[in-house]
């Protein structure tokens, strides 16, 4: 580093004659200014991954309280028109299958209180995917439960609703890659699948 400040020193000096040096030393500072440094055909070194995959998840937990919140909400929501529409009494087992739900939501939560988790972000990533998993699992057994042979308007409904809670809950993990195919595919697999029995 103390030979590239010589460089710039001697490129001020003596107006710049070797243009393609100093090209070269904008370039390096450049990439050194950024988050993480852009190796073309190379993979980022390890530190540059864990850093990486810290901002993701920094980025995930931090919605994750405002997007539980709002699930459960939608469930209980659904449930309720829905006993108001069948009377269908499965509704309420349903809504039994939230209490592993809440556990979840706890035990992720203690991400926030863990002093080292900037150390341990393949741990809490997993813990998120197979918590999402879970979540995804609740969803996923929405249109086989409540789609009642015969009723087509019930199927609209109960695709347009979770079509609707797909498209809402992106945002909440649309920064870690797995964690969208962990939410969404199964969710859709399980409504087209319902819809086509």
């Amino acid at each position: 580093r103390l030979e590239r400040i010589h460089q710039w020193e001697r490129f001020a000096k003596d107006g710049c004659p070797d243009f393609w040096m100093l090209a070269k030393y904008v370039s390096s500072a450049a990439q050194r200014s950024l988050p993480f440094r852009v190796r073309r055909g190379a993979p980022p070194p390890p530190t540059e991954r864990h850093r990486l995959l810290h901002a993701q998840l920094s980025a995930i937990y931090a919605v994750y309280p405002a997007s539980f919140a709002i699930s459960m909400a939608a469930s209980f929501l659904y449930a309720a028109l829905y006993y108001w529409l069948q009377r269908d009494p499965m509704v309420l087992a349903w809504l039994l299958m939230r209490v592993p739900s809440v556990l979840i939501y706890l035990r992720l939560t203690r991400y926030f209180k863990d002093p080292d988790a900037a150390n341990r972000t393949e741990h809490w990533q997993r813990m998120f995917l197979w918590g999402y998993a879970y979540h995804s699992l609740f969803w996923s057994v929405h249109p086989w439960l409540f789609t009642p042979a015969g009723e087509l308007n019930v199927a609209i409904l109960n695709a347009l609703f979770l079509l609707s809670l797909i498209t809402g809950g992106l945002p909440g993990v649309a920064h870690l890659w797995p964690a969208v195919l962990t939410f969404v595919v199964p969710i859709n697999l399980s409504l087209f699948a319902a819809l086509m029995h």
